[in-house]
């Protein structure tokens, strides 16, 4: 049989006889399968809290703003924008947070995580060239 590379960068290597990923070596016949699995991000939770912190701050103000007098009413504002640039940034950064992909390894008696990356179509453009390169493999043994 023939050895035939599939898809090379400079972290992953895939043929059709093997598997490089960071420079560990999956021999084919040990694998399985393939799969992608997803994490979200681990600072997530740190932005939904300041999210509904100022959410919160700036709903109770405009609740006292309805019966403050005028010299009540610099301070409410003075509130309203601090607690609406709190909701303004907490949004920004959960917009900016992205979930991690994880290529997944299923061997013969293991799963292994075997490269993991923000970016989702990167992973499953190796994903595809594994399963081709299983296919191959399996089709001519």
């Amino acid at each position: 049989m023939t050895v035939t590379t599939l898809y090379s960068d400079a972290d992953v290597s895939v043929s059709t006889d093997q598997i490089m990923i960071s420079g560990k070596t999956y021999d084919l016949p040990n694998v399985k399968a393939v799969k992608i699995t997803r994490s979200p991000s681990a600072i997530i939770n740190f932005p939904r809290g300041l999210l509904i912190f100022g959410l919160f701050i700036l709903l109770s103000t405009f609740e006292e703003l309805r019966d403050a007098s005028d010299t009540e009413m610099t301070e409410h504002l003075l509130v309203l924008v601090f607690s609406s640039s709190v909701v303004a940034l907490a949004s920004y950064w959960l917009k900016k947070c992205k979930a991690i992909y994880h290529l997944v390894i299923l061997g013969n008696a293991c799963e292994e995580a075997a490269l993991s990356s923000q970016d989702k179509s990167y992973i499953e453009k190796i994903v595809l060239n594994i399963n081709n390169a299983l296919k191959q493999f399996t089709t001519a043994t």
